[in-house]
């Protein structure tokens, strides 16, 4: 990291970091067979990183918390549970017929 200006400059060390540690699950795939390996091995990865396997699963549970109506749609907040305690909030969005 050097120092320019009063502020950290974090571009050159970033640069020398991905050049060393590199794009491991880059995407680089010529046909369909390729892609399915890839994605494959990505979605294994992302389950890994983000805990997802370790999840406990739960009811849902929605809950709409707000509903505005707008000229051509309605929307609605909803808060849904994704493991026990604890919650996340999503907008629906709902198109009006005419």
């Amino acid at each position: 990291m050097t120092r320019r200006s009063g502020s950290f400059q974090m571009h050159p060390y970033l640069q020398k970091r991905w050049s060393e540690v590199g794009r491991k699950s880059a995407f680089d795939c010529a046909n369909r067979e390729q892609w399915r390996r890839w994605r494959s091995a990505t979605i294994r990865t992302l389950k890994k990183l983000t805990g997802y396997d370790t999840m406990s699963a739960v009811d849902l549970a929605p809950r709409v918390t707000e509903t505005i109506k707008f000229r051509d749609y309605v929307r609605q907040r909803v808060e849904i549970q994704t493991e026990p305690g604890v919650v996340m909030p999503l907008f629906r969005i709902v198109s009006i017929s005419s």
